[in-house]
């Protein structure tokens, strides 16, 4: 069984316009990728994958959930805990700021790639926020704040 959060579905009943709803739908969306890939790891294996009981995570430091996000969309998804925000993290270090109504309408709906080209770079420590993987949103991985 996957689990989504309560405040996410809370939040897109309560949302104001499209706008806000697309972002909630795109982080939805992005969350039940990352959660069904660990779902299906365990239904195959019959063990857990990650970081969600351990401090390390085994197989080699492998999250499948954030793997399938690097798949599908060039990179791990990130968001702030007030869902307000959401950035793409590439393996490379490098981080981009994502219009959601960009990602629903070209990733989403389209199911092109993400275009990097189009998105904004920015630099990850200047805003002061506090940016979490999809399994942190979710609260089923534990965040790790490091200084």
């Amino acid at each position: 069984m996957a689990y989504l959060h309560p405040k996410l579905l809370d939040c897109f009943e309560r949302g104001r316009n499209n706008r806000e709803r697309y972002r909630l739908l795109v982080i939805m969306h992005c969350v039940v990728l990352h959660e069904l890939a660990h779902l299906l790891y365990y239904k195959v294996y019959k063990t857990i994958d990650c970081v969600e009981i351990q401090e390390k995570p085994s197989h080699g430091g492998i999250d499948y959930g954030t793997e399938v996000e690097h798949h599908l969309f060039g990179g791990r998804m990130l968001s702030t805990a007030d869902f307000m925000g959401l950035r793409i993290e590439r393996k490379n270090g490098e981080v981009y700021e994502v219009d959601s109504d960009y990602f629903f309408d070209h990733v989403m709906m389209s199911n092109h790639k993400v275009d990097f080209d189009r998105l904004s770079k920015v630099d990850a420590d200047v805003d002061g926020n506090v940016w979490m993987g999809m399994g942190e949103i979710n609260g089923t991985h534990c965040v790790l704040v490091t200084e």
